[in-house]
């Protein structure tokens, strides 16, 4: 289909020998000089990504397919279809909010050395279908000039959820926060309490799969150096 497009990697594999080709963003695969037993079966496979939303449906039709057996062409004689549905992307939206700052606390606060940052990511599933469970990973940078804050907001953790409504069917708990110290290349640092200048990323996996036409609120905050 139009809309569908060989991954910028496309793995392919084939078992029918013969040569399967396909590159990067092309929108057709083929086979050529491949062998088949009688009443025998083979495959080729590529991975692809879909560019709009919707149910892309992938025809081969009448004739396509082509064959010689015994000098004689064949073909096949029935058209062929699959459709593949392609899920609108997640929609993403950051905003800041000053907590406080060492001169006015919380009344009025500004974003001066010594202040707390909460930073309030949402997530919103736009689509008919459920987002896998634990499909949701959601990545970010800690800027320069500000350190995590890494102590409870209110839940027992230094990352909150707040859900949407109607429920998304996500929730978070310890093991789904990880923290980078190498600029996201992992997640594996051992965070130290309270303010921790190391930490350069972080990584929140809720658990629970996103419900269609549903959303929820992921925060944390930052000390301003």
């Amino acid at each position: 289909p139009a809309a569908i497009r060989s991954a910028a990697t496309p793995n392919a594999t084939n078992s029918c020998g013969g040569s399967g080709t396909t590159s990067a963003g092309a929108t057709d695969v083929s086979l050529t000089g491949a062998t088949l037993a009688p009443l025998g079966s083979c495959s080729i496979e590529v991975d692809v990504v879909g560019i709009k939303a919707g149910d892309q449906i992938n025809t081969i039709a009448a004739g396509d397919a082509n064959a010689t057996i015994d000098g004689r062409a064949v073909s096949n004689a029935l058209t062929a279809t699959d459709t593949l549905t392609v899920l609108e992307p997640l929609a993403v939206t950051k905003v800041t909010q000053v907590v406080s700052d060492p001169v006015n606390g919380t009344s009025d606060a500004f974003a001066v050395p010594g202040a707390v940052i909460e930073y309030q990511i949402t997530v919103f599933n736009p689509s008919t279908q459920s987002i896998d469970s634990n499909g949701v990973t959601l990545t970010d940078a800690i800027p320069d000039n500000v350190s995590f804050l890494n102590s409870d907001i209110g839940n027992g953790l230094p990352v909150a959820l707040d859900d949407g409504a109607p429920a998304s069917g996500l929730s978070l708990g310890a093991a789904g926060i990880a923290f980078s110290n190498d600029d996201g290349s992992t997640y594996a640092y051992g965070a130290a309490a309270g303010i921790d200048p190391l930490i350069d990323a972080i990584q929140i996996v809720p658990s629970g799969a996103l419900a269609p036409g549903t959303g929820a609120t992921l925060r944390f905050r930052v000390v301003v150096d």
